[in-house]
């Protein structure tokens, strides 16, 4: 935890201290322990560590996309920026570090996906995965 004995305010109401993690000074809240930078690099490992424990069809990562569609997170704003733009998408999933993610989308919508740059997934040998892309978006998994 931070080390409060050695923390010091100022007038703003910040603290300083040195990140548990780096060892750099910075300034932040009293509740701080970390610098922006390992913050952000431990939020990266927990979304990875949460996002590959999830089972496939589980939606237990799932958020509502203002098209009322249950999405993973890391593809929410994908997805929402797909609908907007006019692409029918059916379904989704992001891997969870256990295959490829996807986006899949209406037959009719398959040109406008490639128009936008979007590579085709390959289907499975089982045949799943009929007009499916790969997303663009960050995976939360990915490193």
């Amino acid at each position: 935890m931070f080390d409060f004995k050695n923390a010091k305010q100022n007038k703003s109401g910040n603290y300083s201290g040195e990140c548990k993690i780096c060892g750099r000074s910075f300034i932040g809240e009293k509740h701080d322990w970390l610098c922006d930078d390992c913050k952000d690099a431990q939020s990266k490992l927990t979304r990875k560590e949460k996002c590959a424990q999830i089972e496939y069809g589980s939606y237990n990562c799932y958020e509502t996309t203002y098209f009322d569609a249950c999405v993973d997170r890391c593809l929410k704003t994908e997805i929402e920026y797909l609908n907007k733009i006019g692409i029918k998408t059916i379904g989704c999933c992001c891997g969870h570090g256990k295959d490829i993610g996807f986006i899949q989308v209406d037959l009719d919508s398959c040109d406008k996906m490639i128009n936008c740059g979007y590579e085709v997934r390959p289907i499975e040998d089982n045949g799943h995965g009929q007009q499916c892309f790969i997303p663009k978006s960050e995976l939360w998994w990915q490193d």
